[in-house]
């Protein structure tokens, strides 16, 4: 029998913010960008201000999965106060929900932000899990939930404007 896979918040685990940033690292440097961001993603100036604060912030809100004491998968989301619009982007939700912290607002939504997992633990259905334990978090704590979806191929046409891309199909019509 397989051990089992351990999913739970960040502020749970033994793991520390080295070993979220080791994992962080082999995904970056992943030539194919499979598993996690592109590098580019980290450069934004919401990135470069909030990202290194997640973890002390907002450590109930990042869920790890792990296996015999290995950092296997990590999600991120982040809590903020739902208005009747949606911030723009990974940009807005990060600069809104450190205001809303700060502020000490009534949060009343949540935002995953990405999954990454590990590139020798892929395609084990660690991101449905993690998933799964955000959306047993938004409906313990009554959040509404939001998951923004990237495209997965973008990186590969980077002067493409999103909107442009998003429309592109395959041959047989499908959604590229």
């Amino acid at each position: 029998m397989a051990p089992a896979v351990l999913v739970q918040s960040f502020g749970q685990s033994k793991f520390s913010e080295m070993d979220l940033q080791r994992l962080e690292d082999s995904l970056v440097t992943n030539k194919d960008h499979t598993g996690g961001l592109p590098s580019y993603e980290f450069h934004s100036p919401s990135s470069i201000q909030f990202w290194p604060h997640l973890p002390q912030k907002f450590s109930e809100y990042i869920m790890v999965a792990s296996c015999e004491g290995e950092l296997m998968a990590a999600g991120y989301a982040v809590p903020f106060a739902h208005d009747e619009g949606l911030p723009s982007g990974w940009d807005e939700v990060l600069k809104k929900a450190f205001a809303d912290q700060i502020s000490g607002v009534k949060t009343t939504a949540m935002s995953m932000l990405f999954v990454q997992v590990s590139p020798s633990h892929q395609r084990k259905g660690l991101s449905q899990l993690l998933l799964e334990a955000f959306k047993a978090k938004a409906r313990a704590a009554a959040l509404r939930m939001f998951v923004p979806c990237r495209p997965m191929l973008k990186h590969r046409f980077p002067t493409v404007p999103i909107e442009e891309y998003c429309e592109w199909t395959a041959e047989d019509g499908q959604i590229f």
